[in-house]
């Protein structure tokens, strides 16, 4: 029977074999983890929700600063300056302000939030003058100026009832 040489592992080749034998399993080892540290998962796609905070808008708060000027039937005014101011915590369009002359439900002014019988607001007119340029994009707490001119018409009956008052005036932004 003939044996191969090549093959045979006899005594006295043993170390060399187990030699490359052990050099081998070092390399496919080595390979192994190699490879395992760049193998990777792609993964599915994750996703999540949660909400943002949009701030709400804040009161325009008026007030007034000043007063000059006397009416009487048909002759001179009262001159009402006011300043309006942003309310809110952010940026806010402040796009009109009117002015009237407050009227009880039977047509007679007010006066300090009370009734004034007999003195018809219809007798009165308030003429608003500003703020100019609007609409305006105010910041927080920032300020615009206006005022409010009001007369009274001549009605050619006796205004005695009227003499002497202080009319209320509304001015409303918004």
């Amino acid at each position: 029977m003939r044996t191969d040489r090549r093959t045979m592992v006899t005594s006295a080749n043993a170390p060399r074999f187990r030699r490359r034998f052990l050099a081998l399993l070092a390399l496919v080892l080595a390979l192994s983890v190699t490879g395992g540290a760049v193998a990777y998962f792609t993964g599915q796609a994750g996703s999540a929700t949660t909400q943002a905070s949009v701030g709400g808008n804040g009161a325009w708060a008026v007030t007034f600063t000043g007063t000059s000027g006397t009416m009487y039937p048909g002759a001179g005014s009262s001159t009402l300056n006011y300043q309006v101011q942003n309310g809110g915590s952010g940026y806010q369009q402040l796009q009109s302000v009117a002015a009237t002359v407050v009227a009880d439900g039977s047509g007679n002014i007010e006066q300090n939030g009370v009734s004034k019988s007999g003195c018809l607001a219809s007798w009165f007119t308030a003429t608003n003058n500003g703020p100019s340029g609007m609409p305006l994009d105010l910041g927080p707490g920032a300020t615009t100026t206006g005022s409010v001119t009001v007369t009274m018409s001549d009605s050619g009956t006796n205004q005695n009832v009227c003499e002497n008052v202080t009319p209320d005036v509304k001015v409303s932004a918004s």
